[in-house]
């Protein structure tokens, strides 16, 4: 199938479910790793590295299914709903749940940590206590610039263009005033996530093409090997080459469609229905509730440090990762049961 029909017809895809499901406990487990201090262990740093793409991937898989004539209006509620209710929901959740924190490791002062936690949001896009969130303010300002941009003919030449001075920019040092606390990273998340939405909205209709997979391939065992397609999205002052960062993550997001089609979709790869099918279904459940898992895990894991981590005074870093992803594995369902009853839809 060279065409998008999967994409457009109204039944779910599930290979791109099951990417998003991959890719959502990748960034669990990366998180796990930062809060057991494991994140410099080579086996992460070469996974991290192979799967550098797992964020630009959301706003690629978002481009593939976005509208190219919803009005503003109608986008503007819809991302309301979907994305900055959850933001401020969880948010406040997740800076209560830090404020008992604060509390437990000793006293501090509510003015000035309020006055630490707006600075910190118009820095970061995000709160203490649940700093992941910064993505849903992003994906809401690249939604409402896409519902305005797609009106306009000279689009892709504009978004190549910010993206080119972006570049230079970011070698030239004229971001250099990132490293003052005020510099709201998101201007510069939400430009490189609307190239990604962009780029997914327009090769929809060659993402199955066999000369576009092609020349995937090529450019991702060529860049593979490349430490500098490392890249922290969330950041314009990491380390990496943001062109090869941006050829990398397209390629790989290319790549994974394709693949994972044939796994789902390849006679070849039904024969071995008994060993695929379980991890199909888990990867098809975590994306089908992939926001759920991304707006809560970061709170779990925060509460787990609280009630067990911090009051028994476990160093141990490996024993820290199991009594999370332990935690993880008991908490997460219960929580789901519990955010069924509220009416945000994750």
């Amino acid at each position: 199938m060279s065409s998008s029909s999967d994409i457009h017809s109204r039944k779910r895809v599930l290979w791109l479910d099951a990417i998003s499901g991959l890719l959502i406990l990748f960034m669990i487990y990366c998180h796990l790793m930062y809060w057991t201090r494991l994140d410099s262990l080579p086996f992460h740093q070469f996974l991290l590295h192979a799967f550098t793409f797992y964020m630009a991937w959301f706003f690629f898989k978002g481009g593939l299914f976005a509208k190219n004539n919803e009005k503003p209006l109608l986008t503007f509620q819809n991302s309301i709903n979907r994305l900055i209710v959850p933001f401020v929901f969880f948010a406040v959740i997740g800076f209560a749940i830090y404020l008992v924190d604060l509390r437990l490791q000793g006293s501090y002062s509510l003015y000035p940590m309020i006055i630490r936690s707006i600075q910190f949001f118009l820095h970061r896009g995000s709160f203490y206590g649940n700093l992941p969130l910064w993505f849903l303010l992003t994906l809401f300002f690249v939604r409402m610039l896409f519902s305005w941009l797609v009106r306009f003919k000279f689009t892709d030449y504009l978004l190549a263009l910010l993206v080119i001075v972006l570049y230079f920019l970011r070698y030239l040092d004229v971001y250099g005033i990132g490293h003052l606390f005020f510099y709201p990273y998101y201007l510069y998340n939400t430009i490189i996530g609307l190239a990604f939405y962009w780029l997914g909205y327009r090769l929809r209709q060659y993402i199955y093409n066999r000369i576009v997979l092609l020349i995937s391939i090529c450019c991702y065992f060529l860049l593979l090997p490349n430490i500098n397609i490392l890249f922290d999205f969330r950041s314009s002052i990491s380390n990496g080459d943001f062109i090869l960062f941006f050829v990398f993550a397209i390629a790989s997001s290319i790549l994974a469609v394709n693949f994972f089609r044939w796994l789902f979709c390849h006679p070849f790869s039904n024969r071995f229905d008994g060993l695929i099918n379980p991890f199909r279904r888990m990867l098809i459940h975590f994306g089908k509730k992939s926001m759920f898992y991304f707006c809560t895990h970061w709170i779990l894991i925060t509460i787990l440090h609280l009630a067990i981590i911090f009051p028994f005074d476990i160093n141990n870093q490996w024993l820290k990762l199991a009594i999370y992803i332990i935690g993880l594995i008991i908490l997460l369902p219960l929580t789901s049961r519990l955010l069924a009853k509220i009416p945000i839809r994750l």
